[in-house]
């Protein structure tokens, strides 16, 4: 029987690498110009594939919308394939939700355009999340087709069934030499049987079926006009096999019908044998790896779920603003940009989309907080009003800058009670404030008994306050009293220790830092302690110099600090200096001549089991790496690490690190990990889990593996170098590029959390914890004098009618963990997105049943109603905006 080769035209369109999408741009609005021509001009030119990227054509017809029907009539027949994705996503470093979302986005515009494929096609991404079969399968894509991540030491063919985390199968498809296989067919006719006896017979020794996929394409390749002549001419002259221009659709079609039995590959493919996945992306840049994951934790955890608060009480809710931020999240999701393995050009672009979304998160959830401020029934002079984004009611630190009228006043609830606070910083803005708060019409015009309601002196301020109860999925009022003297508690000293009601936590004489554990009088010492070393390596890979020279904190000299005090919290305050080698060269000779400063915060909340930590390194030193360690006597063989939608399990050795030179690996198979938020180590008596706000990088450590290693930063002077010591071979990327920007000189600031347990990770809420952590409560202040040109003037509701205090929604499901709390995109209804956190505990959610229906990924389609979850699984709920007492 006849083979037949499934030659797919198409391009692998990096919007941005060591180029600018400026410059991707120009040359893409050529490109879908020449697609169409040729599609229009010959009927036998069947397909061509733009990337599996909707962003592609949404941006072309944003400069050419009257060529939009012919895209739709070319997408609609099939012949010009788009979708499922808006970018080409990474599938380890962005969050569950922006996967996600960006498949929604993708699908969504493709069939504005009449079609979406709806295969998991991911050319070049950095391997394969593990649960990404269940999102894939929610999205009604059950076939998946890629290039990295899997060696040929685990998967002999092509073709195989993959089975995600939570056990979800769907069919696979490796490009096991790459998605341009196919892209280089000579010129001279001549040579066409040459080309494809050197090229096919591999394909079709790894095949277990008669249906070869042949890619023609490459990165920004323009379509090749001959491709049917070819073709013909291939068929000519080689009757053992039949050769048609395809497209992945076609393919798949034609593979099903092959009733094969194929090999089962189970959860994560993240190797690199045969193909790079480049281990340590996941730190470069670490700025930039910092504000994504600021951005995307604000957007799921602060802005959806206060945004759909907003529309169950006025019906509003700010669609196309939050789709706005979605999008300029899914350019930096693409796996180039948010690899940061970019010109500093090109890293300049990420950097203003991350501030330009934040920018708009921020000014959006203030703009919401107000419309709901303002409708509440209170006529205090001074009111604050405290809203907790998670759907169940919170006790904690909240972290706010306010206007107050000077530096002592009392803080109550609406019930009265005095609540307590800390001044962190305080500024005189009278002058500023008041001048601006005056400025209310072009006349200038004021009646003048009207200055009588501001307050003489105004100052800003940065602020804790410790509050309780505020209700799920609601609000809270707080009123500020400028006449009543506070019963704030502070004091500065310099003791060793600071405390709350879970921990005791000691500076030790070498800079480490003693935990105790109250509950249990467990002790963990050598915590928070930092290593400094060398790093050889580029945008792509960290990879440790061949002469290096490792350093630890234990070797810095304190040079000030202070303890502090606080009915809110207790806190250490420390300053130091580190001698440090100003480069590879001098670390190679040992030599440590660099002074750096860095600032080291610890803190204990009330009623808080976590301890929290901020770093912020005053970076003056070339190429390294620094980590913080934990110690513990968990003598782990596995890390425990949450992915999407889920935990994963990973060995904290790989059984080929040995071997993997001699073996030929493309780059060592070290066990530095990705994450989503947290870390931790866990035997069935003991529990130390890590939270982090920064890098999602871990690696499992010491002499046995007891120790847990968090990257904080790494740093490197070129976008790709050659020969790496955890790389051999040709650099990945441009060697010629030239990244300065990426030696992170100046300040760099990280923050995570540690939490101790004596019990093992199924008994614990580690997964819940680490939400909260990143779904931090907001505060909005309500002032007359406010309501001015500093924040723009309001119409303020004459009739107010909302409560002090108010919940509009709580889940009574104690053990899942929320991934998404949103208003639908197309219903008067409530999207909520849940999965177990667990190992091996399946969750009974049959008290969930009472929600309207389960819905798929995109929202609309109703599926049967699950009464459990296993590992990894997730479900979406859809109940109804009438169902909730929003009065």
């Amino acid at each position: 029987m006849k083979k037949t080769i499934h030659i797919v035209p198409h391009t692998h369109w990096d919007r941005e690498w060591y180029f600018t999408s400026q410059r991707s741009l120009i040359y893409l609005l050529a490109q879908i110009k020449e697609v169409l021509k040729t599609l229009e001009n010959d009927k036998a030119y069947h397909y061509y594939f733009l990337d599996a990227q909707s962003s592609l054509i949404e941006d072309y017809v944003k400069y050419y919308p009257e060529d939009y029907k012919r895209i739709q009539k070319l997408v609609s027949e099939g012949r010009l394939v788009v979708g499922p994705w808006y970018t080409q996503s990474d599938l380890f470093v962005v969050s569950s939700e922006s996967v996600v979302r960006n498949l929604y986005y993708g699908i969504e515009y493709a069939q504005t355009l009449g079609h979406s494929m709806r295969i998991g096609y991911v050319p070049d991404s950095f391997g394969q999340g593990g649960n990404v079969p269940q999102i894939y399968k929610s999205f009604g894509i059950d076939k998946a087709l890629f290039w990295r991540g899997i060696g040929d030491d685990k998967l002999k063919s092509t073709e195989f069934k993959w089975i995600g985390s939570d056990g979800t199968e769907i069919l696979g498809v490796q490009m096991p030499f790459g998605y341009f296989y196919g892209a280089n067919f000579p010129k001279e006719e001549a040579n066409y049987k040459k080309f494809i006896e050197a090229m096919l017979p591999k394909l079709e020794e790894k095949s277990l079926v008669e249906n070869i996929y042949f890619p023609n394409g490459f990165d920004q390749l323009p379509i090749n006009k001959n491709l049917v002549q070819i073709t013909e001419k291939l068929n000519a002259i080689d009757p053992t096999r039949e050769y048609i221009i395809s497209s992945p659709e076609k393919y798949f079609e034609a593979l099903k019908m092959e009733a094969k039995e194929l090999p089962k590959v189970y959860g994560e493919l993240l190797e690199g044998k045969n193909s790079r996945v480049h281990k340590t992306i996941f730190s470069s840049r670490s700025d930039l790896k910092i504000l994504n994951n600021k951005c995307e934790n604000y957007l799921t955890n602060v802005v959806e779920p206060l945004s759909f608060m907003r529309y169950l009480i006025d019906g509003k809710y700010p669609h196309k603003e939050i789709e706005s931020i979605w999008k300029l999240l899914f350019e930096n999701a693409a796996h180039d940009s948010i690899g940061c393995c970019n010109s500093d050009d090109t890293n300049a672009d990420i950097y203003y989309r991350y501030k330009k979304a934040y920018d708009i998160s921020l000014n959006l959830v203030e703009y919401t907080m107000r419309m709901i401020a303002q409708q509440i029934n209170q006529d205090e002079y001074y009111s604050f009003t405290v809203f907790n984004p998670l759907p169940y009611k919170r006790n904690g630190r909240v972290e706010a800058s306010i206007y107050v009228p000077h530096d002592h006043f009392v803080l109550r609830d609406d019930f009265g009670n005095e609540i307590p606070y800390e001044i962190l910083e305080i500024e005189d803005q009278s002058n500023y404030v008041l001048h601006q708060a005056k400025l209310l019409t072009p006349s200038m015009f004021r009646d003048e008994g009207e200055s009588s309601c501001y307050p003489e002196k105004v100052f800003l301020a940065k602020v804790h306050i410790y509050v309780e109860e505020i209700p799920a999925l609601g609000y809270g009022q707080f009123y500020l009293y400028p006449d009543l003297k506070p019963k704030e508690h502070k004091l500065e000293n310099n003791q060793k220790y600071i405390e709350n009601e879970r921990y005791k936590v000691i500076l030790e004489d070498n800079n480490s830092f003693t935990v105790l554990d109250k509950v249990t009088d467990k002790t963990y010492q050598d915590q928070i302690v930092f290593y400094e070393n060398g790093d050889d390596g580029d945008s792509y890979n960290y990879s440790p110099p061949r002469e290096d020279k490792v350093l630890t904190s234990y070797d810095a000299k304190q040079i000030g600090g202070k303890t502090i005090i606080t009915d809110v919290e207790q806190r250490f305050e420390l300053d130091y200096e580190w001698m440090l080698p100003k480069d590879l060269k001098e670390r190679a000779l040992q030599k440590t001549n660099a002074k750096v400063t860095y600032k080291v915060v610890v803190s204990v909340v009330k009623e808080d089991p976590k301890v929290h930590v901020k770093v912020i390194f005053d970076n003056r030193v070339y190429s390294h790496r620094l980590c913080v360690r934990f110690h513990s006597d968990i003598k782990a063989k596995r890390g425990i690490a949450d992915q999407f939608f889920g935990v994963i399990e990973r060995d904290v050795t790989h059984a080929k690190m040995d071997t993997w030179k001699s073996e030929g690996w493309t780059e060592a198979p070290i066990q530095i990990n990705p994450m989503q938020s947290f870390v931790a180590l866990s035997d069935e008596d003991a529990t130390i889990s890590v939270m982090t706000k920064g890098v999602r990088e871990y690696e499992v450590v010491g002499n046995q593996y007891q120790d847990l290693q968090l990257t904080l930063f790494r740093t490197y002077s070129f976008m790709g170098k050659e020969e790496l010591l955890y790389r051999p071979g040709r650099a990945s990327g441009e060697s010629i590029e030239k990244t300065p920007d990426a030696e992170l000189l100046g300040e760099i600031t990280c923050e995570f959390a540690i939490n101790y347990e004596a019990k093992k990770f199924d008994d614990l809420k580690i997964a819940k914890q680490a939400k909260a952590y990143l779904s931090p409560m907001q505060i909005f202040e309500q002032v007359e004098f406010l309501n001015s040109r500093i924040r723009f003037i309001r119409n303020i509701p004459e009739v107010k009618t909302l409560p002090t205090r108010k919940g509009y929604f709580e889940l009574d499901n104690k053990d899942v963990v929320v991934s998404a709390c949103k208003k639908s995109e197309k219903e008067n209804a409530m999207i909520l997105r849940c999965f177990n956190p667990y190992l091996n505990k399946e969750i009974d959610i049959t008290n969930m049943e009472k929600y309207s229906v389960s819905v798929a990924l995109d929202e609309v389609k109703q599926i049967m109603k699950k009464k459990s979850l296993k590992h990894c699984e997730f479900v979406t709920l859809r109940k109804g905006s009438e169902e909730f007492d929003n009065k």
